[in-house]
């Protein structure tokens, strides 16, 4: 598997140093890009990012797979042989549904985990799933199908509470500096105000995926696999999508409604990279930290990589973006393999389509910030629901998929994670 990895990143290397080349001899000329040269060019970062996605989908497993394997509970720990058993008896239920079931099957389903977990019948909706179904369709949720939450995970900002009950999160703004004090004097007091963001639990759903019961039937057909494939991209974009332009009212607050207007307006749909370093720049520095990312559109991202000049940095001709790397410590395609498509000033560049696209005037097309300042909070575990009867006419079987989440900024600093506009 490393050295696949190593491979990879050899073939994207070469990419970019041909990108590089196209977007040099543009610059060295002084024009734009002749249209053979702009269809060269987005071919290959066609071929760079289906290389980048494809490695990143391999070190997020790896990653993921570790860091489940190291936070295990040991009151949580059951014998192999349950496990098995309890996998064994949902991967039947999803092929046969509970009447296929014996006795004790329908016990390992009905009775897993503690009370407040259980769902008692199938009628009532559904069962929880096993932990290793539960893994595979979170493993995925933020493994880059979903970029909100992908980023919560690799910059701490992931909650997992056990209920929905209402959560009230601690909230400061505190910017006092500590001071040296004199001997024998009174301690200056400087109150914190606290106030609480409170983060709820929002039902999502997959919507009905229906499979032929001819598929079902089929041993050949892993129907594990492929619902949580399919779940985890439909919860994904619906999650995504909230968590990304959602208003806070009766739904998650998204990252472009938390956040801050960093005052920036992009004049076209290549920003400058004085527009970049002005966003960046207004995040305070106290969370311009390990923890800061940038989310931008696809589109977006493009264009920050075919910039060729700009104002604003004295010194350096031209302000070519590529050529010029070294001030922006990376604008490049980074080969970062967290789930991230590059870095801007040293922080990973999130893909989230749900941003406004770089063309849409007046729209949220960038936002930069602490990711750990903004809280994605995971609700138990998923539910899956089967459905025999509701589409036995047409020899079908529906499954339905339910998960809880909320998300929002958690501090009262207006300069934690802001966003740029397009005019």
């Amino acid at each position: 598997m490393t050295n696949d990895k190593k491979m990879i990143k050899e073939q994207r290397i070469e990419l970019v140093k041909e990108m590089d080349l196209i977007i040099s001899s543009a610059k060295t000329e002084n024009r734009d890009l002749s249209k053979d040269e702009q269809v060269k060019w987005d071919e290959l970062y066609k071929k760079e990012g289906e290389l980048r996605d494809h490695v990143a989908r391999i070190s997020q497993q790896e990653k993921l797979n570790k860091e489940l394997a190291e936070n295990v509970e040991p009151i949580n720990k059951v014998s192999t042989d349950e496990k098995e058993a309890r996998n064994s008896a949902f991967n039947k239920y999803l092929k046969r549904g509970i009447r296929g079931l014996n006795s004790s099957e329908r016990n390992l389903l009905e009775l897993r985990g503690t009370d407040p977990q259980t769902t008692t019948t199938d009628a009532a909706g559904g069962y929880i799933v096993p932990k290793g179904f539960a893994d595979s369709l979170n493993q995925k949720l933020m493994g880059g199908f979903s970029a909100v939450m992908t980023a919560a995970r690799n910059h701490n900002g992931l909650l997992r509470t056990n209920s929905g009950n209402p959560l009230y999160y601690p909230n400061t703004g505190d910017s006092v500096a500590g001071s040296q004090m004199t001997e024998g004097s009174a301690v200056s007091v400087s109150d914190i105000t606290f106030g609480n963001t409170i983060l709820s639990s929002y039902t999502f759903t997959s919507e009905v995926v229906k499979i032929s019961k001819q598929l079902l039937q089929d041993e050949g057909f892993d129907v594990n696999n492929w619902l949580v494939e399919i779940l985890a991209r439909r919860l994904a974009k619906g999650m995504n999508a909230k968590l990304t332009g959602g208003s806070g009212s009766s739904e998650p607050k998204g990252i472009n409604t938390a956040s801050s207007d960093s005052g920036v307006n992009f004049a076209a749909d290549i920003p400058t990279l004085s527009e970049i370093m002005d966003v960046y720049h207004a995040v305070n520095t106290d969370y311009r930290n390990d923890n800061s990312c940038w989310f931008m559109t696809d589109s977006l991202w493009k264009g920050v990589k075919q910039m060729v000049s700009g104002t604003g940095v004295a010194g350096v001709a031209g302000n070519d973006l590529i050529a010029n790397a070294n001030i922006l410590s990376g604008a490049r395609a980074s080969f970062e393999e967290d789930g991230s498509a590059g870095v801007i000033f040293g922080r990973p560049v999130y893909i989230n389509e749900d941003l406004s696209a770089a063309s849409a005037s007046g729209g949220k097309t960038c936002v930069f910030g602490d990711m750990s300042q903004y809280k994605v909070r995971m609700v138990g575990d998923p539910q899956l629901l089967r459905m025999d009867e509701r589409y036995a006419d047409e020899l079908n079987v529906g499954f339905i998929l339910f998960h809880r989440i909320d998300g929002n900024l958690v501090t009262a600093a207006t300069d934690a994670m802001v966003y740029a506009k397009r005019n």
